[in-house]
């Protein structure tokens, strides 16, 4: 089976370089209603089974964009709602809020809406009772967003899926992850396929 993560396009929002919390809580709004700047050309979709996005505005957009069959969206697949840390009149750095804000994320403070522990289990109820549901889906295509893809990464190697690192996670790339019994199986055509012209 192959999972193919994508995050969504380009977002048409610019945030302030500096905000108070109150703000950057704002601007964090607008870039959730924001519309995406789609690239000229995008992957091929058609050989994918079935395709799963999240609900949020930018990633449904993307979805429309670059699949053209049925399209199930479901909220387990939302980015990590991202809120200021604090409360202050103080402006600090955008990407300061943010960091603030993953930090507090990864140790399960309630600063933030979502902690590390929730976000692992929605990954994991999507996998579980959601995605697999079909047996007749083997190339399941999904669009999520950069943040929430870590946790669904951690949960498919979790589930025996060998794919790349998400070091710093590209919009509109295809991130595939393949089953290892998937890609032992394939090597083991290949390897037949080539003894075999070899003793021809």
């Amino acid at each position: 089976m192959i999972i193919g993560l994508v995050r969504h396009f380009p977002v048409n929002f610019n945030f302030k370089k500096w905000s108070d919390s109150e703000t950057f809580n704002q601007n964090m709004k607008s870039y959730n209603n924001a519309s995406v700047n789609p690239p000229s050309h995008t992957f091929n979709t058609k050989e994918w089974d079935a395709c799963f996005t999240s609900t949020m505005k930018r990633a449904v957009d993307t979805a429309k964009i670059i699949y053209n069959q049925k399209i199930t969206g479901t909220d387990l697949l939302r980015e990590v709602t991202l809120k200021a840390g604090f409360s202050t009149k103080i402006k600090i750095p955008v990407f300061l809020w943010a960091v603030i804000g993953r930090f507090q994320w990864y140790f399960n403070s309630k600063s933030q809406p979502e902690t590390k522990n929730m976000s692992y289990r929605r990954a994991r109820t999507f996998f579980s009772g959601y995605c697999f549901s079909d047996e007749n889906h083997h190339k399941l295509l999904i669009i999520t967003h950069g943040f929430f893809m870590l946790s669904l990464r951690r949960e498919l190697l979790k589930l025996g899926f060998n794919g790349p690192r998400l070091l710093h996670v590209k919009n509109g790339k295809l991130y595939q992850f393949e089953k290892n019994s998937d890609i032992n199986k394939s090597r083991s055509k290949n390897e037949q396929a080539g003894n075999s012209k070899g003793i021809r």
